[in-house]
């Protein structure tokens, strides 16, 4: 006899969603290549463990960047490694534009501002 699939034999959950959000799950489910249940699975098992890797550390300095350009706050960071590393992880995760420099890596807000206008540039 066979075995069910362990999709037939996980727990399930029904959930109310508010207007528009199966539409926003649909559409980050489909950038991230994967089914909308799979898309709510690891939402849900990140906001357990919501940095959890070198990653997660530099979308989180991007976020705090972002958030500081915007409204025109210094935000200053202090790295435990050399500098150089650390600005090669961030260049490579795609926290800081390809053309960053150390003094970048001081004060993020301007390299951010420029990477997003070049994106939004690329995008139109």
């Amino acid at each position: 006899m066979k075995k069910p699939s362990p999709s037939k034999t996980a727990e399930q959950f029904v959930v109310r969603l508010p207007e528009g959000m199966r539409e926003r799950i649909a559409a980050a489910a489909g950038d991230a290549g994967r089914s909308m249940n799979s898309e709510i699975v690891a939402r849900l098992e990140k906001s357990f463990n919501p940095i959890s890797d070198e990653g997660d550390v530099f979308q989180a300095i991007r976020a705090i960047s972002e958030y500081s350009a915007k409204f025109g706050t210094v935000v200053s960071m202090q790295f435990s490694r050399p500098i150089e590393g650390t600005l090669a992880a961030a260049i490579s995760n795609g926290i800081l534009p390809s053309d960053a420099t150390e003094d970048d890596m001081a004060n993020p807000g301007p390299a951010i501002v420029r990477m997003q206008a070049e994106r939004a540039a690329k995008s139109k």
